[in-house]
């Protein structure tokens, strides 16, 4: 199985309150409301249209005058547990409702509608839904109430009441009892920017196959849990966990750990490079697809955050006792831990490194032992350390083992570590201790 676990989060479901300050205009003025021309929208008591009465408590919002008017208030929907994160998820709805009437003066009348302009971080409109005109008479207040999808990048609506003139002298259209809230849906939704390969090995944007990533959103699965043995067919890792799959390019990934927020999954070795579309599918439905980056390796050694020593990242690396860390004694409590020295063979792990000789494709429990297909160079510092062994890892699932002999070089607890695949320098910036 995979050697180590990847990190773990959780995304929950929400549902907020009403977001609208005075929605139904009780305080008997136009408080949290910005009134928009040519008319002038009032707070009614009943006086405006005798017969006319606010649906709920003492006051409604009337359109007055001209031939059209508003009423508009912005709020910011990063409230009670909503991050942009869940947001960009796609899995958010706005649920709206509002009570209309209007004078019998005609077909049509005096009516009025609710559009949400949806905003960005930068307070620019990237979209909007208007609800249908609502042509309700007197004494008999009508309801409307639906639900939109709330577009990724979404960090406020505008809400706005909007009143509109189709006969006589006055603007007979009323509002009462404005609400809007933020539910989520159980449709699986993958967050912008919500797809990295692995985090302990360097999180990087793109994926390759064979390499592990880890999938970021929300209801992406009904429960939290690593794979089993009792998931794997033979050698084979399963392709679904509890009703939760993953398809990259079309074709299925393996996976590893499934949760609400967060789905680890190895890429499937006949995914095409370039951009390919990622899909998270429960049995509440199938996420929109999200475009990652395919190139042919994505490497990166095995850090961890906790393996960061007085702000220098260590790649993990293990002595053959294979208990044994190289770090300074004592640097991280609980683990037995030493220096490295020249001539010592200690073992690094990775991702992403590509294709082996024999062939061994993603998703199958490694059985033999095996050879990068790609030039592979680590150098401690300026020296090159010699390869004992570069490859898949036995017994794992898409891990890779290198077995390297410390060169000779100037001891310290932060030597820098580095290395190339294919001519191509590693991203990481990492250290090892070396000592005499």
């Amino acid at each position: 199985m995979l050697l180590c676990p990847m990190m773990v989060a959780r995304a929950d479901g929400v549902t907020t309150s009403n977001l609208l300050a005075n929605p139904g205009a009780e305080t008997g003025d136009l408080t949290g409301w910005t009134a928009g021309g040519p008319g002038a929208p009032i707070v009614d008591d009943g006086s405006f249209d005798p017969g006319i009465n606010p649906n709920g408590g003492k006051y409604d919002f009337c359109g007055y005058s001209e031939d059209s008017s508003t009423l508009s208030q912005t709020v910011s929907i990063l409230v009670s547990g909503i991050t942009p994160g869940l947001v960009d998820s796609g899995t958010l709805l706005a649920n709206l409702s509002f009570w209309e009437q209007g004078l019998s003066q005609g077909d049509p009348s005096d009516n009025a509608s609710v559009k949400l302009t949806f905003v960005n971080a930068s307070s620019v409109a990237i979209g909007s839904v208007s609800s249908p005109i609502v042509d309700s008479h007197d004494s008999a207040w009508q309801n409307y109430s639906s639900a939109y999808a709330i577009p990724a990048g979404t960090r406020s609506i505008t809400y706005t009441m909007q009143f509109f003139r189709n006969s006589g002298t006055d603007l007979d259209a009323f509002i009462d009892d404005n609400s809007l809230t933020i539910g989520q849906t159980n449709t699986p939704g993958i967050s912008l920017g919500g797809v990295i390969s692995a985090y302990a090995f360097g999180a990087s944007t793109y994926v390759a196959p064979g390499s592990w990533i880890e999938v970021y959103g929300a209801n992406l699965a009904t429960d939290a849990r690593s794979w089993a043995g009792s998931d794997f067919t033979g050698v084979n890792a399963p392709k679904s966990l509890d009703g939760t799959g993953v398809t990259i390019g079309g074709q299925d990934a393996f996976l590893d750990y499934i949760s609400p927020g967060q789905v680890n999954v190895q890429v499937p070795s006949n995914v095409g490079t370039g951009t390919q579309p990622i899909v998270v599918t429960t049995a509440n439905g199938s996420s929109p697809a999200l475009d990652v980056t395919v190139n042919l390796e994505a490497p990166g050694l095995l850090a961890p955050a906790s393996f960061n020593i007085g702000g220098k990242q260590n790649a993990v690396a293990l002595f053959p006792d294979g208990s044994t860390y190289v770090l300074p004694p004592g640097a991280i409590a609980g683990l037995n831990s030493r220096r490295a020295k020249a001539g010592d063979v200690i073992t690094l792990y990775g991702i992403g490194f590509g294709s082996v000789t024999p062939n061994i494709p993603a998703g199958q429990i490694v059985g033999q032992l095996n050879t990068l297909a790609a030039p592979f160079h680590l150098l401690f510092g300026q020296a090159e350390a010699t390869l004992k062994y570069d490859g898949l890892a036995p017994n794992a699932v898409g891990l890779y083992q290198f077995n390297v002999v410390v060169p000779n070089v100037t001891p310290s607890d932060a030597v820098p570590l580095t290395f190339s695949l294919a001519g191509v320098a590693g991203k990481q910036t990492l250290y090892i201790a070396v000592g005499n």
